[in-house]
């Protein structure tokens, strides 16, 4: 949220007419090339912008230095960042806003730089290198890379299939089963649509390459995003003469062990482009091949075959480079958090405080909470919508899903609304209630696991 100025226009400044310029608080939203302009105490409903600006070539963003405002309330002055929009042309106009730091400035400046570059010839431009950077690592642009129940495959991953040419599925705990829904072997052979045989974590095999396995204990070997060799879930790293034995048990020749490495190339592509076109959520850590690793409520690392990830294993970012273990010497520990909503003033009210784990309270699992609590708050309004705000920015469903609430800056700030659009009347008394965390994740678990059931059902009535 921040504060506007309109600037007088052409036909005030030709008659000598000078406007009285007042400071008011008004909110911003950046779509596409457009900044539209809300005043909710004209408009309730985010369908009706008082103002919409077409951000094109001739509207130029000033950026100005600090200036002190005399009035800052309570009697005290305080520092306001200036930036403005000047329209030229016929009809110009401006509109000059100020934010509360020079940081807060900067990412608006920003934003509306970029804004200014989505036009229909950008747009296409980039729709074209979408597509083709996409087609280059095998993935596809137009929807996400899914196995035959929709779920999204890893890097450079296929369905797999048995020998027979059945479909091998992953449960719900990550587990590879049949149709049955019995556990396959760990070294069961596995094969592409196209019979070309796959390694465990169900890639095409280079030529002149076997599927590879670990000793001590018995794991899968796999050729990771940095070209070194990883034994799955320890994470253990193997050299090219250290061996390598095939699904029967016997030793593999060295140059057949590093005619595997082949992948890397392909595989490096497909994990960069994936994690940009497939995966939403900007906060991840991944496997050495490429993956999305979830995180349990005891903070261990999660690989998608439902194994804990060795504790000396290396993290990775989503091009390959490690990154350090997050500080987790507060994991679990409970805390109590504000829940914060601002009115059509802009005045803050505590709606309500929730007891949550550090590191593993998600966003989801608040909102989930806040919904169901939200009626004490608004007993004569029923509210539908439930949004976050982190810096006055829109938390998406997606990225919900993995965000943490203790990594997000506090108190948590909600934006909440009835079905008709109209902001939330705080009517009630504040909610207090504390997460149970192991209930919400049995049910969860159930929940997977009874989809799970019901997708295998609607296969075989398909076949």
């Amino acid at each position: 949220q921040n504060q506007n100025q309109n600037q007088t226009d052409s036909n005030q400044e030709a008659s000598g007419v000078k406007a009285e310029l007042k400071w008011r608080d008004l909110y911003f939203i950046i779509s596409s090339s457009f900044l539209f302009v809300y005043d909710f105490q004209v408009s309730e409903l985010v369908t009706k912008p008082v103002g919409i600006l077409h951000l094109h070539d001739k509207v130029d963003i000033i950026k100005s230095q600090e200036e002190e405002l005399e009035d800052g309330g309570e009697g005290k002055s305080k520092s306001l960042f200036y930036f403005s929009l000047s329209v030229s042309g016929k009809n110009r106009s401006s509109i000059t806003m100020a934010a509360q730091s020079s940081e807060e400035r900067d990412r608006w400046v920003q934003a509306l730089q970029v804004a200014k570059l989505v036009n229909v010839r950008n747009v296409m431009l980039a729709s074209l290198y979408r597509e083709r950077i996409a087609v280059k690592a095998s993935i596809n642009p137009k929807g996400q890379d899914t196995d035959i129940l929709g779920k999204l495959l890893g890097p450079g991953c296929m369905q797999p299939y048995d020998e027979k040419g059945k479909p091998i599925f992953r449960n719900p705990e990550g587990k590879s089963v049949g149709k049955d829904l019995n556990e396959i072997p760990l070294n069961q052979e596995k094969f592409s649509s196209q019979r070309n045989q796959l390694d465990f974590f169900n890639r095409p095999l280079p030529s002149g390459a076997v599927p590879m396995f670990a000793t001590s204990p018995v794991e899968p070997i796999g050729v990771g995003i940095d070209g070194k060799h990883y034994a799955y879930p320890s994470g253990r790293v193997l050299a090219l003469t250290d061996p390598h034995y095939d699904a029967k048990g016997v030793q593999i020749a060295e140059e057949v062990v590093e005619n595997a490495d082949a992948i890397v190339p392909s595989l490096k592509i497909a994990s960069i482009v994936g994690s940009a076109i497939l995966n939403p959520n900007k906060y991840a850590v991944y496997d050495a091949f490429g993956r999305v690793l979830k995180k349990s409520r005891d903070g261990h690392y999660i690989t998608a075959e439902g194994e804990a990830l060795g504790k000396s294993a290396s993290l990775f970012d989503a091009c390959g480079n490690t990154v350090p273990y997050p500080n987790q010497n507060k994991q679990g520990e409970i805390v109590k958090v504000e829940i914060v909503y601002y009115n059509h003033l802009g005045e803050p009210i505590t709606i309500g405080k929730v007891s949550i784990e550090t590191g593993n309270t998600t966003l989801a699992l608040l909102h989930s909470t806040i919904k169901a609590n939200i009626s004490t708050c608004s007993p004569n309004q029923k509210i539908t919508s439930i949004v976050f705000l982190i810096n006055g920015v829109p938390v998406s469903d997606s990225e919900c899903e993995s965000r943490v609430v203790s990594d997000i800056p506090l108190p948590v700030v909600v934006n909440c609304r009835d079905m008709e659009g109209k902001r939330m009347k705080f009517e009630g008394k504040a909610f207090q209630v504390d997460i149970d965390h192991a209930g919400a994740e049995k049910a969860a678990i159930e929940e997977m696991n009874a989809e799970f059931s019901r997708q295998i059902s609607k296969y075989k009535r398909k076949k």
